[in-house]
């Protein structure tokens, strides 16, 4: 979703500057308006650009409540029109910018291998973990979104559980004199 709105956000404000298009109350000096005036143009609308972005994300990720999200959008895009800082063709134009972007980010979503199944089995050893419902365990799979490839900063492997380096830095660990200035510094 942050995704979604951030670069609908980017897109509405390069269309801002493109179009120059002025505040309602800045071509109507009589217009009095409910919330201070915003000092960037008008089209297309910011609000409803967010709105539209998050409310289609959202959607899509509950879709049971899909409906729900839009109402709050199309309100949220609404009160900078009754506010008086928008024109009806800036809500509009901000609101289909957002679901449009959004539908681009849930197909690139869609694409990125986080829906893939799990089709595996834990494995069993006295160095492997012993739970029996494993979170995310195919997110090494997932195509990233910001970097070229999901092993491009991979850190080296852990040190065998049973090494000798390993029981050292475990014994540091529970043998570190705890006070209360220590604890404040771990815990801050």
């Amino acid at each position: 979703m942050h995704i979604a709105v951030y670069d609908a956000m980017i897109a509405a404000w390069d269309s801002k500057y493109a179009y120059k298009r002025p505040r309602p109350s800045a071509v109507n000096a009589s217009l009095a308006t409910v919330v201070p005036n915003p000092p960037s143009p008008s089209y297309p609308a910011e609000h409803a650009v967010a709105a539209g972005a998050a409310s289609e994300v959202l959607a899509y990720i509950f879709p049971q409540r899909a409906e729900y999200f839009r109402q709050l959008a199309d309100e949220a895009a609404r009160s900078r029109l009754v506010a008086g800082v928008n024109y009806q063709s800036d809500i509009a134009a901000g609101s289909a910018l957002g679901r449009e972007v959004a539908a681009l980010v849930i197909a690139r979503g869609k694409a990125d291998g986080t829906d893939a199944k799990w089709t595996g089995s834990v494995p069993t050893g006295p160095d492997k973990w012993t739970g029996t419902n494993p979170v995310l365990p195919m997110n090494g799979t997932w195509k990233p979104w910001v970097l070229s490839r999901s092993d491009e900063f991979l850190p080296g492997p852990p040190l065998p559980y049973d090494s000798l380096e390993k029981a050292a830095e475990l014994a540091e660990l529970k043998n570190f004199p705890r006070t209360p200035q220590s604890n404040n510094e771990a815990m801050f």
